[in-house]
């Protein structure tokens, strides 16, 4: 009886200091602190170098080490990294911001948009990825617009570029203008290429008006989507100036009436 008594007592005591322990390690793990962004770094003192390097290997291991942070952490680290003065290094700061634009972070953008300037080729490339998982974000479209009017042709180009993958009716806009007055022909071809990929309501007016360019490649790439659409007038792009200017102009009319019976429907 005695002992039967004593197992009980026994087993009652171990479940009461089991109910008391669970607290208590909760309590243990609750309090144990999230690292910092600093602290992080510090543990992860070759990260930087392996952001900056120019081997692909080395830069993806940096990367992926950032990405296992997940996006509460990550961006976190990557946004203390960019704002801290003494980073000088354009490589490392391109491919931070490619990471935050990865977790959708619309920090990422001013540093994004800056090496799109660069003259390192990788650089721009690295940026022209990230803007373009924002989509036709306004701060984009506005930025790569002003772009597309700097002096430098090489930016010029770059900003085409980023507008023809962008497809929205804003970037259309964007590249239809730009069309008319660039000096560029290579320019002008992107700034068409961006139109003949998109669906715009406007896309058949501005093809029209490239059958105006002075580059009759450019003017027979414009006809080419156009006769898909089986226009009433004939358009040759070799023709002689007069002849062309002629059928733009009943071109101009069709494509006007075309837009506005699209709108009717």
């Amino acid at each position: 009886m005695r002992r039967a008594l004593r197992f009980t007592l026994l087993g009652s005591l171990r479940v009461l200091l089991i109910a008391l322990a669970l607290p208590l390690a909760a309590g243990c793990r609750s309090s144990e602190k999230k690292q910092t962004a600093a602290e992080w770094l510090r543990e992860n003192t070759v990260i930087l170098d392996q952001l900056g390097s120019y081997d692909h290997r080395a830069r993806q291991q940096g990367i992926n080490r950032f990405l296992k942070l997940g996006k509460e952490q990550g961006t976190e680290v990557v946004n203390y990294l960019l704002a801290d003065p003494s980073l000088d290094d354009y490589r490392i700061e391109v491919v931070l911001a490619r990471i935050l634009a990865e977790w959708k972070d619309s920090r990422a953008i001013p540093y994004l948009m800056r090496n799109l300037r660069s003259r390192d080729q990788g650089a721009v490339e690295i940026a022209k990825e990230g803007l373009m998982i924002f989509g036709n974000e306004p701060r984009i479209l506005a930025a790569v617009g002003e772009l597309l009017g700097d002096p430098d042709p090489k930016s010029r180009a770059v900003a085409a570029e980023v507008l023809l993958e962008m497809k929205g009716h804003d970037a259309v806009d964007l590249l239809g203008e730009r069309l008319k007055v660039e000096e560029n022909s290579e320019i002008r071809a992107a700034c068409l290429a961006g139109i003949l990929n998109s669906r715009d309501d406007r896309r058949t007016e501005f093809l029209v008006e490239a059958l105006a360019d002075r580059d009759p490649e450019i003017r027979a790439m414009a006809w080419g989507a156009l006769v898909e659409k089986k226009p009433p007038v004939e358009f040759d792009p070799e023709a002689d100036p007069a002849s062309r200017q002629k059928a733009i102009a009943r071109l101009k009319l069709w494509a006007g009436a075309q837009r506005k019976s699209a709108k009717i429907r």
